[in-house]
């Protein structure tokens, strides 16, 4: 099977393309709209192809005709937007060879946090209690603003990866936030006094094939941010949720669903879907389930082996080597661990070039403050 990866400078493609190796039968062909980047030196990619401007200007011309030079079986668009692009044009002649995914309308509800918060308030599906704002804040808003009860969590309807999320813990902060947010489509939500808790999921249909849930351990130092280490564990009340949401949109692809465990209600509420491939997908792996390769498989119509994800603990390489602690205890404890440092080992070259990058960007920034 000849897949196409594009977005090959998103940083998920690292994990992506070493879960993808493990097919026995798969070859991975890059595309990217940047000339350089870590992952051209990869030992699990077949071929690199870069593009200017491939996906700013949805160069669809440029993919159809590397899908039939390299007579490419699967495409996986790896960004939500790439993914969008590709779902909402007609141009795109190769759209049967998409990798299993949901139409642009269900997809566009999911990944947007005020369509998504009316899907599960429709549907009677766990959430914080939340309050859409979308304009200036008039009578009405504020009347509903005050039926919630503080903390609040601030979000902006279209932000990625913990940005521009606020606390607000009085009315005073209330106020100074809606008077002088620079983002006009806001989510208030009631702080869920608990703890973060992801689903990750492979489905067709509505029908969820394979999942595993996990648990953050450790953070670096920032909040609302993905954890270093997690732990895999069985919440059936959690996968109950899960399987309602996903129900009820008839999805179909791969999602990570982050959610947060109630400790006053004792449930688990979803918070977010993110509808693309996560930064967690080695862990994945470790844990017994390879989600691009099953996606690669169930799209091309083959039949799947499903097991059950299993138990373990999994340690990022910054949490080895910054809270070396946790993966002690977990080895004096007996516990099955794995470590990132299995997959960087059989392909170290992508991450050193990353690692003289970044130190080069860090000495470059401190030497313009110094002669400042």
């Amino acid at each position: 099977m000849r897949v196409l990866v594009l977005d090959a400078n998103n940083p998920i493609f690292f994990d992506l393309a070493f879960c993808l190796r493990q097919g026995a039968d798969i070859s991975i062909i890059a595309m990217s709209s940047k000339k350089n980047t870590p992952m051209r030196w990869s030992l699990n990619i077949d071929k690199y192809i870069y593009v200017e401007n491939l996906l700013e200007c949805n160069n669809f011309k440029k993919v159809e005709a590397v899908v039939k030079q390299e007579k490419i079986d699967c495409i996986i668009p790896i960004g939500e937007q790439t993914c969008l692009g590709f779902l909402g044009t007609k141009k795109f002649i190769y759209k049967d060879k998409l990798i299993l995914i949901s139409d642009y309308q269900t997809y566009f509800k999911a990944i947007n946090k005020d369509l998504l918060y009316y899907h599960l308030k429709e549907n009677n599906i766990n959430h914080p209690n939340t309050v859409i704002i979308k304009s200036t804040a008039n009578d009405v808003l504020l009347e509903s603003i005050s039926k919630l009860n503080f903390p609040l969590i601030a979000k902006p309807v279209r932000g990625i990866d913990g940005n521009g999320i606020l606390e607000i813990s009085n009315s005073k902060a209330l106020k100074v936030f809606l008077d002088s947010r620079t983002i006009n489509q806001y989510l208030l939500q009631e702080y869920v006094n608990g703890y973060d808790i992801d689903c990750s999921v492979l489905c067709k249909n509505g029908n969820i094939l394979s999942y595993t849930i996990q648990k953050g351990m450790s953070y670096e130092y920032k909040k609302f941010t993905a954890p270093i280490s997690l732990t895999f564990l069985k919440e059936p009340k959690l996968f109950l949720v899960v399987k309602k949401l996903i129900q009820t949109l008839k999805w179909s692809g791969i999602a990570h669903i982050d959610l947060r465990y109630d400790k006053i209600t004792d449930d688990f509420k979803i918070i977010e879907v993110n509808a693309r491939y996560w930064g967690s997908l080695h862990a994945s792996y470790a844990a017994g389930i390879n989600f691009p390769v099953l996606h690669c498989y169930l799209s091309m119509g083959k039949d799947l082996e499903l097991n059950s994800f299993l138990p373990i603990q999994y340690y990022s390489l910054k949490s080895v080597l910054t809270q070396p602690h946790h993966l002690i205890k977990s080895f004096i404890a007996k516990k099955k661990s794995y470590t990132q440092l299995a997959m960087l080992t059989r392909d170290p070259i992508p991450y050193i070039f990353k690692f003289f990058i970044r130190t080069y960007i860090i000495l470059k920034r401190k030497f313009r403050q110094l002669k400042a």
